[in-house]
């Protein structure tokens, strides 16, 4: 069984580093421009459309009406 003294010193330490965390001065702060850039992401190149079922149109070839 768990006793209270563990209880109260977890939820010390809990508290103790949320407020460690809540108090970083990282956290205040705006960005800076000289972080971590990502490459822009560009639109994908449209696959050419397939005769038959994805126009409608008849397949070279088919002889189905």
């Amino acid at each position: 069984m768990i006793d209270t003294l563990s209880i109260l010193l977890a939820h010390f330490l809990l508290g103790f580093v949320a407020i460690r965390m809540l108090n970083n001065p990282d956290l205040n702060e705006e960005p800076i421009g000289s972080g971590r850039h990502f490459k822009s992401i560009l639109p994908k190149k449209q696959a050419p459309k397939r005769a038959g079922v994805e126009t409608g149109e008849a397949r070279p070839g088919s002889n189905r009406a």
